[in-house]
This record gives C-alpha cells, structure tokens and sequence, in this order.
C-alpha cells in the first residue's frame, strides 16, 4: 500500500503520497476522499470475504455506503497503533491495538449507509463476509472527510437517524365504542406492506403513540400495546410495553400522549423474545391465534395474527368504555 499521510491545512486536506520511486506528490482534497483500499465492487463466493487494509488519516469522520444482492455482514474495525508509531509503513494486525470489530447485517437488496466518527489518528478497516449463496452484484464504498454530521447531529449520530426515520414515518389508528367484554386486535400487522404502510418486515418502531379513554365514573379495565413473540393455531405470547388502567371514579377522560423522538419503541422479536425492549410478558393467549383473524384498523376479522405485529388487548371489568389508540410508526429490514 502507498505511504499516504494527511493533514490539515487552511481547511483544505493535503495528501502526500509516496509516488514509490522516492517522491512524494502533494494532493489537495477539499471534500474529503475515496478509499480505494477498503472499497470493492467484486461480487463474493459463497461464505467469501472481503477484507480491506488499514488505513490511518487526519480525516474525521468516515462514511461507509454498501448493496448487496445477497445477504451479508459488515464490519468497520477501529484500532490504535501501538505506540503511536507505524513501524514499517505497511500496518498489520500485530501493530494495533483493535478497539473495535461492530458486525451490521447487510440484507439483500436493502442499501446500507452509515456516517462514523473515526478520530483523527485512528486507523479504520473494512470487511464484508458474504452468506452462504454467491453474490451476483456488490457495491461497497468507504470515504473519509471532515464535518460529515450536520450541526444538529448528537454525537451518536441519532437526531441524523431520526430525521431520516420521520419522512418515512406512517400514522395508524384504531377505536372502539361501548366495549363490553374483553378484547384483542391488531394495530400494525408487519407482513402486510400494502394496508398497513411501511416498506420493511425485520420489526416496527413506534415513534409516537397517543391512548384515549372515556368511561363511566365505575368503569373499570384496562388497555394495552405489545408486540406477538409467539403464534400458532392454539395460542400465542405477548411482551407488552405501554398501556393504560383504570378505576378511580374522578378520572372519566383519560388521555396518554407520548412523542419518543429523537428515539423510538423498538419492537424487535428474536427467537420468540422481544430483543429491544423489556416488557410484561403474557404466555399461552388462547384468543389470540392463526386460525381465527383479529379486529384491526381495516375492519373486523381482518388480520391473521403473526409474530412481530403490534397487538392491543383490553379488559373490562365493570361498564363500558370507549377507547382509542393512534401511533406513527416506521418500518426496519432487522429485527
């Protein structure tokens, strides 16, 4: 690998370069600049690996931007150099200090794109290692510059996440008159792309939700929203993490409005586990199950249920209420 260093001058970035016959030539990168190293556009074996260099640079910030038609996982690995020196000017494993290996499931078809703050100094890797199934097309960039993050950025990045996630944002509603008996339905099935708007099936993301009750001064119940970590003909389990009870007779509208920007209810489910949240797990729900279809937003008997949809359950214990819930909600390709 040519001996590339960087600094900073005038704002500008300058490049020496070792040309290999002794000389160096002065390049000046205002934007920042590709790396050729740790980019590809070669398609991967099955199970194959790319495997980037080490590079270190004065650059800020890195952007990784990758697509695959093939499921695959990405690792951008950070290190120090021991002692702070590169010794041969060719760096391997053995001279660093590897701080960090963050593994990112790349899915098929579904480009990932990343901003990272990388520190001046600090040397950066990429790898990507391909499934099982050969690749037909990749795209793998990686660049370095300086003030990547727009100014309304935290440091971790998250407010740049969040703008991104609010455009795709979609708002759904249910409600119910005059409840009388317990209840279930579905808010958000997560198969069902077309009826209920969002371009992914890995989990939902609740950014907002707002609960509504009127009731009697003696109705007493409750009504509550989780996600379905289990489902078959007979039965099926629920991690349930928001709701609203109700019993005191001076209480007869209820309102709960909550907005979680710049973060959001993350309702991920893993191995029958809901792997984002901690919640109040209800098992072995005979009323809720694939052989008979749940009330939703679209009308009654409407939804089969299935693990990941956004479910809501209601008691009533003492006369009847009217309730509603709405959310805005997006989609993700990962649970």
């Amino acid at each position: 690998m040519a001996d590339v260093e960087y600094d900073v001058a005038g704002g500008a970035k300058r490049r020496m370069e070792d040309m290999g016959d002794g000389t160096h030539a002065e390049l000046i990168v205002n934007g920042g600049c590709k790396s050729a190293v740790n980019s590809t556009g070669t398609p991967l074996v099955g199970d194959g690996a790319f495997i980037g260099e080490w590079e270190v640079s004065n650059f800020e910030h890195a952007c990784v931007n990758v697509i695959s038609d093939q499921e695959a996982t990405l690792y951008v690995d950070f290190g120090i150099l021991k002692d702070g020196v590169d010794p041969d000017g060719d760096i391997a494993d053995e001279d660093l200090v590897i701080t960090l290996a963050a593994p990112r499931t790349i899915y098929a078809g579904v480009p990932y794109f990343r901003p990272l703050v990388k520190m001046p100094g600090r040397a950066i890797r990429v790898r990507l290692v391909n499934g099982s199934t050969p690749q037909t097309s990749l795209a793998l960039l990686t660049s370095f510059g300086n003030n990547l993050f727009p100014a309304s950025a935290s440091d971790d990045n998250e407010m740049l996440v969040t703008v991104t996630e609010r455009e795709r944002n979609a708002l759904v509603a249910f409600a119910k008159q005059d409840v009388a008996a317990d209840g279930h339905g579905i808010l958000i099935d997560i198969s069902d792309t077309a009826n209920f708007p969002h371009d992914r099936t890995g989990r939902i993301d609740l950014t907002a939700t707002y609960f509504q009750v009127d009731r009697a001064t003696n109705s007493t119940g409750s009504v509550r929203l989780g996600v379905i970590t289990r489902v078959d003909g007979t039965s099926a389990d629920v991690t349930y993490v928001q709701g609203v009870r109700f019993d005191k007779s001076n209480e007869q509208h209820i309102e709960r409005d909550r907005n979680y920007s710049p973060s959001q209810i993350k309702l991920g489910v893993v191995d029958g586990v809901a792997n984002r949240v901690k919640g109040v797990n209800a098992t072995g729900i005979t009323a809720i199950n694939t052989g008979a279809s749940l009330e939703s937003p679209n009308g009654a008997a409407s939804v089969v249920p299935g693990v990941g949809d956004v479910v809501l359950s209601w008691t009533r214990a003492a006369a009847n209420y009217d309730f509603s819930i709405s959310a805005f909600y997006h989609s993700e390709a990962s649970a």
